[in-house]
C-alpha cells in the first residue's frame, strides 16, 4: 500500500504544477481532487505543512486574479476574520490546525467562485468541472481496488474487515462521492464516456457496500433528480435507456459477484434496524448545548467555547469523548450564535445568487439536489470536509456562468463599434 500512496503523492504534485501553468484561475476547481488525494494517501512522503501550502497557494494565485472577489460574499470574510480572531483563543493550535486551514479554504472559496465563474462560459466551467469530478471517482475506485486487493483498511467501520474495503477513507471522507458522482452523470447526457461510466458504476457499488447512509441516500437522490431532468428536457428515449441501462449494469453486478449477500452481511454489521431516528446522538445535541449555554451557562452563547474542541466539552461531558456531529452545533460550540449566524448568511448568499440566475429547469434541478445535499451533511456534518463543500458549491454557481451565446451579443456589439468609427 505505501507504494499506491507514494504514486499517488508524486502524481498529485505533479497534477498541481499542471494546474498551476496551464489551468490558472481554473486551479479552484481542482482543489477537491487534490483535497480528496490528500484524504486517501495514509503515508505522505511530503510534510503536511507540504499540502497545506500548495492548496493554499493555488487559492492565492486564484485571488490574485480576482482582487474584488470578497464583494459576492461580505460574510465569508466577516467569518473568516471572526475564526482568527477566535484561533488565538485556542488552547492547542497544533490540534486545531487542519480544520482552520481547511474551513478557510471553505470560506474564501464561496465569493471566489462566482468571481471565476462571471468570467468564464459554462461549457468551459462545466467541462473542467465534469473532469475533476471524473478524477475524484476514478480515484476513489483506484483506492477501494487496491486496498480491497492488500486487505488495508486503516479504519475499523461498521466492523467491516474483510471484502471490499477502503484503505484512509472513513465516515465523512465519502461525502465527496456522491457529488462527484452526480456531475459525473451530468456528464454523460452530454457525452458517452466510458471510463466515466465505468467509474461511476463502481463507485455507486462500492459506496452501497459502504453503508454510509446519507451518502447513499445523496447517491440515489442524484439519480432520481437526473430522471427528473431529462422528463422537464422531454427525453422520453434517453429515460428509457438511461433506465434499460441501469438495470443491464446493476443485473451484471448482481448476477457476477456476491454483492447481495457482501450487503446483508454490512447491513447486519451496521445494526440499522435497532436504532430509531429519534436515538441519534446527534439529534440529542441541539438540547444539550442549549442547557450548556443558557441553562448552565457554561460558556458564552454568542461566541461559544472554542474552535474545533468539542471533545469532553459539551454537556459537561456526558457523552465523554464523542464530538459534535452535526454542523451547526459544531460551529455553535466553536464560535457561538455570531458564528452561527455568520455561517448561514454565508452560505445562503450563493443559493440564493443561483436561483436568481436561473434560466432553465435543469438549473432548478441543480440547484435542488445541491440544496437538498447540503442541508442532508448539514445535519449529519462535517462543513470541515472541505473537498466536498467546494465542490457541491461549485456546482451550484454553474448558472452563474456566463452563456455562450453571449459570444454573438459581444462580436456583434464590437462589429457595431467598428462601423460607428471607420
Amino acid at each position: 500500500m505505501n507504494a499506491f500512496f507514494h504514486i499517488l503523492e508524486l502524481l498529485m504534485w505533479a497534477f498541481a504544477g499542471y494546474l498551476f501553468l496551464k489551468k490558472k484561475e481554473l486551479s479552484l476547481l481542482y482543489v477537491p481532487v487534490l483535497v480528496f488525494a490528500n484524504t486517501v494517501i495514509e503515508v505522505h512522503l511530503i510534510p503536511s505543512l507540504g499540502y497545506y501550502a500548495l492548496v493554499s497557494f493555488l487559492l492565492l494565485t486564484a485571488i490574485n486574479k480576482n482582487a474584488f472577489f470578497l464583494r459576492h460574499n461580505v460574510f465569508s470574510i466577516f467569518l473568516a476574520l471572526y475564526f482568527v480572531v477566535l484561533m488565538f483563543q485556542s488552547s492547542d493550535l497544533i490540534a486545531i490546525r487542519p480544520f482552520l486551514l481547511a474551513v478557510m479554504w471553505f470560506f474564501l472559496s464561496l465569493p471566489l467562485i462566482v468571481s471565476i465563474y462571471q468570467k468564464h462560459f459554462r461549457k468551459e466551467i462545466f467541462d473542467n468541472l465534469a473532469n475533476a469530478a471524473g478524477i475524484i471517482l476514478v480515484l476513489f475506485v483506484s483506492n477501494v481496488v487496491v486496498s480491497s486487493y492488500f486487505r488495508y483498511s486503516a479504519h475499523s467501520m461498521y466492523g467491516i474487515s474483510s471484502g471490499i474495503l477502503y484503505g484512509n477513507l472513513s465516515a465523512t471522507d465519502f461525502n465527496i462521492i456522491p457529488i462527484a458522482a452526480f456531475i459525473v452523470l451530468l456528464k454523460l447526457l452530454q457525452k458517452r464516456n466510458l471510463v466515466y461510466l465505468a467509474a461511476y458504476t463502481l463507485s455507486l457499488a462500492f459506496i452501497m457496500l459502504s453503508m454510509r447512509r446519507s451518502v447513499i441516500a445523496i447517491c440515489i437522490m442524484g439519480i432520481f433528480v437526473l430522471v427528473l431532468i431529462l422528463i422537464a428536457q422531454k427525453n422520453l428515449k434517453m429515460v428509457v435507456a438511461f433506465s434499460g441501462i441501469a438495470l443491464v449494469l446493476g443485473f451484471l453486478v448482481i448476477a457476477n459477484t456476491n454483492f447481495l449477500s457482501v450487503f446483508e452481511e454490512r447491513y447486519a454489521l451496521r445494526k440499522l434496524d435497532e436504532r430509531e431516528l429519534e436515538e441519534e446522538k446527534r439529534f440529542m445535541e441541539y438540547e444539550l448545548l442549549y442547557r450548556d449555554m443558557f441553562v448552565y451557562n457554561d460558556y458564552d452563547p454568542l461566541t461559544g467555547f472554542e474552535l474545533f474542541n468539542s471533545s469532553g466539552n459539551y454537556s459537561r461531558g456526558a457523552l465523554e469523548e464523542r464530538s459534535l456531529h452535526g454542523d451547526l452545533n459544531n460551529i455553535a460550540h466553536s464560535s457561538g450564535l455570531i458564528g452561527v449566524a455568520l455561517y448561514l448568511l454565508m452560505v445562503l448568499t450563493p443559493f440564493i445568487k443561483a436561483n436568481r440566475a436561473v434560466g432553465n429547469s435543469t438549473d432548478r434541478l441543480i440547484v435542488l439536489f445541491c440544496a437538498i445535499a447540503f442541508l442532508a451533511y448539514t445535519i449529519t456534518g462535517r462543513y470541515t470536509e472541505v473537498g466536498c463543500m467546494i465542490l457541491l458549491f461549485l456546482l451550484l454557481n454553474l448558472p452563474l456562468c456566463k452563456e455562450e451565446d453571449s459570444t454573438e451579443v459581444e462580436l456583434n456589439e464590437e462589429k457595431e463599434h467598428h462601423l460607428i468609427h471607420a
